[in-house]
């Protein structure tokens, strides 16, 4: 016999369960009765227990319950399997007869209504004058809601946003937990307590730790070895007397040792402490001078095996300054300034020697006929530029190019501000730093194409002190380590960074000074400097991290 049930609905209003009476003509209700609220939408409920032979019917959708009827013979029956859960309902809308039915009581939810019998939700009474910064904060006041507006948190470090004009927090970036105003500032490139300063502007310091190298009284010069991501070092040790005097180690990028100390040379090419080291695409090579001018050129693999033998070639006066550029076929390009008048105050010209990979070595040519004060080289494998400060003359910036060996070399001269310019291969061109034109005038910085052509500059730097030694790439533009250099004031070990549009960046201390012999060279990770420190009589090497202060 087909059992008799009662189809019970329930009523959902703004989140909260509530209670709901029924009408005269709903679900064929004669009486005014209490409905259960309805089970959420998706999931029904389990039929009930049927008393009597008949199991209880699957639950309708929604989740209603079903009891179980009598049978026909009204005997009480053996109690019914419970029913097999229903199928996903649909959501279900409140129904309502008046806008009782449908409160939830909280003013922040805003007023509810029963429009057509059906519950709609209300509207919040506190309005968001900017969704992108600020919140809007309800808070219940029984019957009414009190209304404020904060700054977001959407970094969730507890700092409400600066940009929310109505009600301003103290967090200049809400999209970063480590900024708030007295935030710990760190090195990480931001400013980190609200304070328009940055990292070593508003004092951290530089990173890393000095490292010694060598004995005292002994210069070192650095190179970085891509391949195999170390720093070459070349030092000349005082110590060992008329024995050969030049080493090569290798450091990674954590200062640790990886190839112990190896002679270069022998006692019968002992420096007179003039020498560079310089990276060529598969090898380093060390070119030094000896006490009788004679000039050596020896290459060394980043594993540390040395050529079998080093070149050499005497020079025709004394070497004043030298330097060493590599290009393609392992040819090097050995470039030196000496002084062959009688005053042996200034080398009379620069000149260059192709060497070959095979130890080969060509005819000198001079560059230019210019009395250098000072010069400088750097190379991008293929274009060579040297800057000259000429004797009692203003600065010029020639460029070379051309196959060596061949070495049909062209110049091109184009005058720049200041003395004793020192060049940088950077991302915007050839970097030039250089001291004022006069010890009154300050130092400054400039961006050269390789044609010879102005691109930004020149920019003054802030301190007539700083004497710019060394320039090097970086992914922005270029820093620039000072150094006391070729007669110039005594100077603090400093690194002033410019970006490529000649836009001064920080200006840091690494050591108090005064320091000269400055090289500064860039790695995978960060940056390496070889310096000589005067007051300790030592030479050091700084290893900085990619944002210089770790």
């Amino acid at each position: 016999m087909k059992q008799k049930y009662w189809l019970v609905l329930g009523v959902a209003a703004m989140g909260a369960t509530q209670a709901a009476a029924c009408s005269s003509n709903f679900d064929s209700c004669t009486d005014s009765r209490t409905c259960a609220s309805a089970g959420a939408a998706g999931g029904g409920e389990a039929g009930a227990t049927a008393v009597g032979n008949t199991a209880g019917d699957t639950g309708e959708s929604g989740g209603p319950t079903h009891a179980g009827g009598a049978d026909s013979a009204g005997d009480a029956g053996n109690a019914g399997n419970a029913g097999n859960a229903g199928n996903a309902g649909e959501s279900q809308t409140a129904a309502c007869i008046s806008d009782s039915d449908c409160s939830d009581n909280l003013a922040c939810n805003g007023a509810e209504t029963c429009q057509a019998g059906q519950c709609k939700v209300g509207v919040p009474p506190c309005p968001n004058p900017d969704p992108v910064h600020c919140d809007a904060v309800c808070t219940e006041s029984s019957p009414t809601a009190a209304c404020s507006v904060r700054g977001q948190d959407a970094d969730m470090d507890g700092h409400f946003s600066s940009a929310c004009v109505a009600s301003p927090g103290d967090d200049c970036d809400d999209s970063a937990p480590t900024v708030y105003t007295g935030a710990p500032e760190l090195c990480d490139g931001i400013d980190n307590n609200c304070n328009s300063k940055i990292d070593f502007n508003d004092g951290i310091a530089a990173g890393g730790k000095s490292i010694t190298i060598g004995t005292p009284h002994g210069r070192a010069a650095i190179a970085w070895a891509p391949d195999k991501s170390v720093y070459g070092i070349l030092y000349n040790d005082t110590a060992v007397g008329s024995a050969a005097d030049l080493y090569f180690e290798e450091v990674d990028q954590s200062g640790t040792v990886v190839l112990a100390p190896k002679l270069v040379n022998d006692a019968g090419s002992k420096s007179n402490g003039n020498f560079v080291l310089a990276w060529g695409s598969d090898q380093f090579g060390a070119l030094w001078v000896t006490p009788s001018y004679n000039v050596y050129l020896r290459g060394v693999g980043s594993d540390g095996n040395l050529a079998a033998a080093a070149s050499h070639f005497a020079v025709d006066g004394a070497v004043h300054d030298l330097d060493l550029a590599r290009y393609a076929g392992g040819n090097w390009l050995a470039m030196y300034a000496y002084i062959d008048n009688s005053d042996m105050d200034y080398p009379d010209s620069v000149t260059v020697r192709a060497v070959s990979s095979a130890g080969v070595s060509g005819v000198p040519q001079r560059i230019t006929t210019l009395a250098p004060q000072s010069w400088n080289e750097v190379d991008d494998g293929t274009n060579v530029v040297l800057t000259i400060s000429e004797q009692g003359q203003g600065s010029s910036a020639p460029s070379s190019a051309g196959q060596v060996l061949g070495l049909a070399i062209g110049s091109q001269n184009l005058d720049i501000a200041g003395r004793a310019p020192v060049p940088g291969m950077g991302p915007g061109g050839v970097g030039i730093a250089a001291r004022g034109a006069t010890d009154a005038d300050l130092p400054n910085f400039s961006v050269l194409s390789l044609g010879n052509t102005t691109v930004c500059g020149p920019v003054t730097y802030a301190d007539k002190a700083f004497m710019p030694s060394s320039v090097v790439a970086t992914p922005k533009g270029y820093l620039v380590a000072s150094g006391r250099r070729f007669f110039a004031p005594a100077s603090s070990l400093r690194v002033q960074e410019v970006f490529s549009n000649c836009t001064l960046g920080p200006l840091f201390t690494i050591e108090p000074g005064p320091v000269e012999f400055v090289k500064i060279v860039g790695s995978a990770t960060g940056f390496g400097i070889a310096y000589y420190d005067d007051t300790a009589g030592v030479s050091k090497l700084r290893l900085l991290g990619p944002k210089y202060c770790n």
